[in-house]
């Protein structure tokens, strides 16, 4: 349940908390940081290697090498905060953000560690039910607390939520945990399947612009963004390139 709790509740909780304070796009582009967050969390898990006929259990070590290229991704989200900076005060800007912080770190360790948990006793399927079933006391509680204080959902929010929660919640969980499943025992690997992320930037930009008529962000912000999107090709580009080097060198 702590893996679940991790990996579901300290992932969807910060994002709707910071939601209250930064457009979709400005989420999206930050939340790049759980790339790198992922790659930090490699100390976290081990591997086991067999030396002289005897399987050692083997921490696992932080792939440098993709955290410096993946530090282009950060340097893309840095200036696409720049702009909200300079207009908004320093508590509301640590309040959108820090929260995103604590949900990058979270999200990576949760489904990391209920991988390694179940092994591969169930599939991606069985492993999304169990851990939404074991986190659902957790999700009414927050939606009792929610309906107390601002009363019940909207025909519009439950609405927006059904399509939210089948594009996002099935859809596109379902194939994340499968494509982080084929590769759970190589952290670098996980590292760029979690870089795919980087795309929801640009689907979340033309949403908002097509259904809520927002602007275009400003000319700092859309570099940042451009950054960031090239950032997740170079990453994904670099582990190819060491993975064809490995294969060689076997």
């Amino acid at each position: 349940m702590i893996w679940s709790t991790l990996g579901f509740v300290f992932f969807y909780m910060p994002i709707t908390f910071v939601a209250n304070y930064s457009p979709g796009w400005l989420i999206s582009a930050t939340w790049q940081l759980t790339i790198i967050c992922g790659l930090l969390l490699a100390p976290l898990f081990y591997e086991y290697v067999q030396i002289n006929h005897q399987q050692i259990k083997v921490r696992e070590r932080i792939s440098w090498r993709s955290v410096g290229t993946s530090s282009i991704m950060v340097l893309g989200v840095v200036l696409v905060q720049i702009p909200q900076v300079s207009h908004i005060e320093i508590q509301v800007f640590i309040m959108s953000v820090l929260p995103l912080i604590i949900g990058a770190f979270c999200y990576p360790l949760g489904n990391r560690k209920m991988m390694i948990l179940v092994d591969n006793q169930l599939n991606t399927l069985e492993r999304i039910y169990g851990m939404t079933l074991v986190t659902l006391p957790i999700w009414v509680v927050i939606f009792i607390c929610g309906v107390l204080k601002s009363g019940p959902p909207s025909s519009n929010q439950l609405l927006q939520t059904f399509i939210v929660a089948v594009f996002s919640g099935i859809i596109a969980t379902t194939l994340f945990f499968y494509a982080t499943n084929m590769v759970k025992h190589n952290q670098a690997k996980l590292g760029a399947v979690e870089s795919t992320q980087a795309t929801e930037i640009i689907f979340t930009l033309i949403g908002e612009m097509l259904l809520l008529d927002l602007p275009l962000p400003s000319t700092v912000s859309m570099i940042g963004i451009i950054i960031i999107t090239l950032g997740i090709f170079i990453y994904s580009f670099m582990n190819s390139i060491i993975k064809e080097n490995n294969n060689m060198t076997l």
